[in-house]
């Protein structure tokens, strides 16, 4: 049984003719001194674990820290990678759109060329008619001529051209050279 400290304050001792009985004050006195030490020991044994519990969590708190300050830095990290990503992305659209608007001019100017081509190519073959329908004469006049200088008519020159009107197979032919 420990003592405690009613225990303490509230023991008598038997009296003797000289007074207390020294054995049972020197037994008290023991057991009193053996408690006390182990209560030292107990004492001395919990510092030591609220010393090593107090490093544990100065240790943990420590690491807690490190912990927060990756966390911190890795959103900081990933916020900016997001935000990298973001105007990447945004000039690839910008870049896309600017190749889109170029593609479309140049679809216009090229439509706008063969619409022109078209023009100048028909004005052109108004002109051919026109000239044809206008000189039916000179063409046979230059046959003859060429038929006395040397043998047949010339197809495909110039004067052809010009003065008689070509069959389809002379325009296919043309078409295919």
């Amino acid at each position: 049984m420990r003592l405690s400290p009613l225990d303490i304050q509230h023991i008598e001792f038997e009296r003797s003719v000289s007074g207390y009985r020294p054995a049972q004050v020197r037994a008290f006195l023991e057991r009193v001194a053996a408690e006390r030490e182990e209560l030292l020991k107990e004492l001395q044994n919990l510092r030591d674990r609220s010393a090593e519990q107090r490093r544990r969590i100065e240790a943990l708190e420590a690491a807690e820290a490190d912990l927060r300050h990756a966390v911190v830095a890795a959103e900081r990290i990933a916020n900016q990678m997001r935000e990298n990503a973001r105007q990447e992305a945004k000039l690839i659209v910008q870049e896309a759109e600017g190749e889109r608007r170029a593609q479309h001019a140049e679809l216009a100017r090229l439509r706008e060329l063969r619409d022109r081509f078209r023009e100048q190519f028909r004005g052109m073959l108004r002109a051919y008619e026109a000239s044809l329908d206008t000189n039916p004469s000179d063409g046979d006049a230059a046959d003859a001529e060429s038929e006395r200088a040397g043998g047949g008519p010339i197809r495909g020159g110039a004067a052809d051209d010009a003065d008689e009107p070509l069959s389809e197979q002379d325009l296919h032919d043309d078409a295919a050279r």
